[in-house]
């Protein structure tokens, strides 16, 4: 008998040792998760892989383009074996073989680690509200793949559309007010509003754009479709420079490893079901990240989550 949809469907999350609040998260989304009696959550531990780089005070890489350099390392290592015992039947811990970028570690766990057809990748920063995740989702994929064209289902979004003649004067916070997922505050905009009439059309600001983008912090992909068609889980990057009064100015268009996925989804035309995942879980972002303030060393190119 061939397995069900429901348990050809797998959890995973990961653990970094970046931040002790990672903990704090990682234990309100074990005790959210709803599927305690039949799906265990999959975590990835890099966290004695990120103590060996500290002690040899190497670059701890987000992305490609983004690492920090910790001065004191903020985890609770007594702690998260208490956390690993106490929640022994409920999570399957997989002790990463080296400490990789986030982007890289999801491509592992669908090229390697996974097993089923089906995988959902989570943050370790979200937290369950209600039990119907995993019946929408069945659904979907009953309704859906019938033809197994359905590479993916979880949120698209756009949180900065992509335009060149974006006028240069005008800041891009002024443009994510108008978004449906904005991450602006009445702050910025005050800001933003008060830069525009104290510069006007003297100001030159850098365009930033943002490709559409998948939701990644509650994903599923079909991992068969993924393997199949070679796909990767990776960033996008590519600077554009046009002309304004004379003068070259960047554009830097960034597609996060969403962008990515979204991308090859559509080039090899297959299908992606767009949900809102507002729904299903709270997201409390940046779990690995500093509470209060960055790291000292903290280098990016240009980041996509601060």
């Amino acid at each position: 008998m061939s397995e069900s949809v429901e348990t050809n469907i797998e959890f995973f999350t990961f653990i970094t040792g970046l931040q002790n609040k990672e903990l704090t998260s990682l234990k309100n989304l074990i005790e959210s998760f709803p599927y305690k009696k039949t799906h265990k959550i999959n975590i990835i531990d890099k966290s004695d892989k990120l103590k060996e780089k500290y002690k040899k005070k190497e670059k701890i890489y987000h992305s490609d383009k983004h690492y920090v350099i910790k001065d004191e390392l903020d985890f609770d290592f007594q702690y998260w074996i208490e956390l690993k015992n106490l929640y022994k039947d409920n999570v399957n811990i997989i002790n990463a073989h080296k400490y990789s970028t986030h982007v890289e570690g999801v491509h592992e766990i669908l090229n390697k680690l996974s097993s089923k057809k089906y995988v959902v990748i989570m943050d370790s920063d979200i937290e369950f509200i209600n039990h119907n995740y995993l019946k929408d989702v069945v659904d979907i994929i009953k309704s859906f793949n019938r033809d197994e064209n359905l590479a993916g289902i979880g949120e698209i979004y756009q949180e900065a559309p992509f335009s060149l003649p974006f006028k240069r004067y005008v800041s891009q916070e002024f443009y994510k007010l108008l978004l449906n997922d904005s991450r602006s505050s009445l702050k910025n905009f005050l800001k933003n509003i008060f830069s525009f009439f104290l510069y006007g059309k003297k100001y030159k600001n850098e365009r930033i754009h943002k490709l559409p983008r998948i939701f990644t912090s509650l994903i599923l992909i079909n991992r068969e479709l993924y393997n199949k068609y070679n796909m990767n889980y990776n960033y996008l990057w590519l600077e554009v420079f046009d002309k304004y009064k004379n003068e070259w100015l960047s554009n830097r268009v960034m597609g996060d490893a969403g962008s990515s996925f979204l991308f090859q989804i559509g080039q090899y035309q297959k299908k992606f079901v767009n949900i809102s995942y507002r729904k299903y879980i709270n997201h409390s972002r940046k779990g690995s990240r500093p509470t209060l303030k960055k790291d000292l060393e903290d280098k990016n190119w240009l980041r996509f989550d601060f």
